[in-house]
């Protein structure tokens, strides 16, 4: 991607597992836990990236 010049960013939430958006996740034997730490700072940088990208799109 950087070869390509794409704008682009990797965000990797510590001490996190898979659906840790799911209040219901949790099974750590499976790697399904929750973590509502990670689910708000993801939420975050979701609403942040469709603001950057959708802003202009009426200008």
């Amino acid at each position: 991607m950087t070869q390509s010049e794409a704008d682009w960013q990797f965000i990797s939430y510590g001490n996190t597992h898979h659906a840790f958006t799911n209040p219901e996740a949790n099974d750590i034997e499976m790697g399904t836990v929750y973590n509502h730490h990670s689910d708000k700072r993801s939420w975050i940088a979701m609403t942040n990236f469709l603001k950057e990208v959708f802003d202009n799109v009426n200008q």
